[in-house]
Parts: C-alpha cells; structure tokens; sequence
C-alpha cells in the first residue's frame, strides 16, 4: 500500500501471518494505492473504509480517493465496494451465476442515473465507482486518457513495474 500526501489513514486493524492476512484502515481522506499480491495463500480480509464507502479486495490493484466523495478505480482484479454501514462485514466472494437461460430481446432503457447505495457492488479491472456524500453512486470505465495524465498514478505504475 502507498499513502498519497496530506492522507489520514489510521490502521485499526492489521495481522499479517502465513495463511492469513486481515488489515482494517480507516481513510477519512487523501488518497491511496493498493497492490495486493494474489498469489499470497491463504484467507485475506482486507478492507479501506473511507467517508462514504468501504471498498474490500482479496487481491488486486486499485486506488481511492476519499474527501467529500469516494472513489475507487480497479486497474487490475475485483474489488468490492459497499455502503459505510457494511464496514467490518465480509465483502461477498463471489457472485453467484445460474444457468444459462433465455432472455428478452433488446429494449429502450433510459441513461444512467446515480441510485443509491445499500449493499456490495463488484468492481472489476477497467472501472471505476464514485461514491457520494449522500450514497448515491455511479459507475464508469476508467478514463484512459486522464489517467496518463494523472501524477499518482503514472508514479505508483512505475513503482509496481520495478517490483517486476
């Protein structure tokens, strides 16, 4: 994990042992980068709560940004991302699926609007969620371009790439 300056993050939370990895923090605001190894074995519960989100990974890299609103962009794996009120509660492994089935054909449906907030949603590699103070949320793909252009996160790319 790296802290971005003029971040509070406080660690409530943090067992690191050989089959078992449990980290809790708090960010009320500032930003930071988490690259979690996903080949550490093992059960793993790791949670960041920020003002108005708790985003919970088991091996990914991401980033979040906390102030008046949260936002969490996943450049790699899942992360969940649910209401604060989940906080400490475990995060869904996995999204169950059935059997194929038939489905409607393609209707009207009407553009996005932000709704709120309630339990886990699943974000994966390529997108981004941004939580608001009221709990009201919306999803997108990570915008390439401002990324390129963004200092913390042209930074952080390069840290994980000499760890390679």
């Amino acid at each position: 994990m790296r802290i971005g300056e003029n971040t509070t993050l406080q660690l409530n939370e943090a067992s690191l042992k050989k089959n078992s990895q449990r980290v809790k923090a708090d960010l009320p605001r500032g930003k930071v980068w988490v690259n979690l190894n996903q080949a550490a074995q093992g059960k793993k519960d790791f949670q960041i709560k920020a003002p108005t989100a708790v985003c919970a990974v088991r091996g990914t890299i991401y980033r979040i940004e906390a102030d008046s609103a949260t936002t969490c962009v996943v450049y790699d794996g899942t992360v969940s991302v649910g209401p604060p009120a989940l906080w400490g509660k475990t995060a869904p492994k996995s999204w169950r699926t059935g059997p194929p089935q038939q489905v409607p054909g393609p209707t009207q449906v009407p553009g996005p609007y932000a709704v709120s907030l309630e339990q886990w949603q699943q974000i994966v590699r390529g997108y981004q969620i941004t939580v608001r103070a009221d709990g009201k949320f919306a999803k997108s793909r990570i915008n390439d371009k401002k990324d390129a252009e963004n200092e913390w996160v042209i930074w952080n790319k390069q840290r994980d790439a000499n760890k390679n």
